[in-house]
């Protein structure tokens, strides 16, 4: 199996009420949606959401991450993918 193809979707939800915490205001949970595609028609999807104000992450950096894992990714990952299916 190999991959072949992964989109970011980008996602920005207001919260119903304001997150404080000591750092700041949290008003918006936002979060990257990433879509694996394999050429066995397998779809999957995992979710990492970014926290400026705990971890210092922002979610252009962790699309930016994401942009390069993807064009550099292709021979190892699809190794990494091999050894989970034992």
């Amino acid at each position: 199996m190999k991959i072949t193809d992964m989109k970011v979707h980008m996602m920005q939800v207001p919260l119903v009420r304001p997150f404080r915490i000591s750092r700041g205001v949290i008003t918006h949970a936002v979060s990257c949606l990433v879509e694996i595609e394999t050429d066995a028609g397998i779809t999957g999807y995992g979710e990492g959401s970014p926290g400026p104000l705990i971890t210092g992450e922002n979610l252009p950096g962790t699309v930016e991450t994401l942009r390069v894992f993807r064009e550099s990714s292709s021979e190892w990952i699809q190794e990494i993918l091999r050894e989970s299916m034992l």
